[in-house]
């Protein structure tokens, strides 16, 4: 346990409560150089959350600077608790109107937050003359630009929605909605409706193309839905998914694989019953 960490991570307040919980449980179990390796289920014992809350707090910490993982071991992953990580000095010659910043204040949101540090160290709006990224304008302008002419109930639905389920509105993303929309014959505005209307992370041709099930047939294939994925692994015996070292597709993949395997091998080990003709009795 290291004192000195925890410390300095208990200021910051630039992260939500379940990465903050994620990064407080690491800090209490690092050393003075920041290092530890929890398992990721311990860590989720500790803080009372899920696994997957616990992944996606990890996650969102290293997207934040406050924590770098080592994976290559392949099954142990060693993290680097980095409290001054994210800490982005004030550009020199800031001018603060309220007096409370200079250029050694240091601030704890990244650099692409619109915060600075005051006094009080609460972190209120940055003001206008501070130095803003280009990068960050343009892909707002291009996002902007794509949902263009969506009705105004239906986007800010769909952005609660991607808000709900922490996923970006990127120009990429919505790219990949547009070719998909190309495939089925529809619209991208279709395309945002459907997703919004079934809360779905993403969405493809192939599901509009489907045969429809018979009338009063309600029932759907384990592999159609993730939690029916999720219990057959557990059935098999493989570890819970990790989005950190593999893709959904791949892991639903080897489910699925391995599934056919153990039906195959099952059928084929069947035994096989043998008739025996009875002798007949003499008259």
């Amino acid at each position: 346990m290291s004192i000195k960490i925890s410390s300095q991570c208990w200021p910051i307040r630039t992260v939500s409560a379940v990465a903050k919980a994620v990064l407080m449980s690491m800090a209490d179990q690092a050393d003075d150089a920041g290092s530890c390796w929890p398992a990721i289920k311990k860590t989720a014992e500790r803080t009372c959350l899920s696994t997957r809350s616990v992944i996606r707090g990890i996650k969102e910490l290293e997207a934040a600077n406050l924590l770098r993982a080592d994976r290559s071991n392949g099954r142990h992953s060693t993290y680097i608790v980095q409290p001054n990580g994210c800490l982005q000095p004030v550009p020199s010659g800031h001018e603060c109107q309220s007096g409370t910043c200079d250029a050694q204040t240091q601030c704890h949101a990244p650099e692409s937050s619109a915060y600075c540090p005051t006094v009080t160290g609460a972190l209120t709006p940055r003001h206008t003359n501070h130095k803003q990224r280009s990068g960050t304008i343009k892909e707002t302008s291009a996002v902007d630009g794509a949902l263009k002419g969506l009705p105004p109930q239906l986007l800010h639905d769909f952005q609660q929605l991607r808000i709900k389920q922490r996923l970006p509105i990127t120009t990429t993303v919505l790219e990949g909605f547009r070719r998909s929309a190309d495939q089925a014959g529809i619209q991208l505005e279709d395309v945002i409706r459907l997703i919004t209307e079934n809360s779905w992370r993403t969405f493809s041709a192939n599901w509009l193309n489907r045969p429809a099930a018979p009338p009063g047939s309600e029932r759907t294939h384990w592999s159609d839905r993730q939690s029916g994925v999720e219990r057959r692994a557990q059935e098999l015996g493989f570890d819970l998914w990790d989005p950190v070292q593999e893709d959904w597709p791949k892991y639903k993949a080897r489910v699925v694989n391995a599934d056919r395997d153990q039906r195959t091998s099952s059928s084929a080990t069947v035994p096989q019953l043998t008739v025996v003709p009875q002798p007949r009795k003499a008259a």
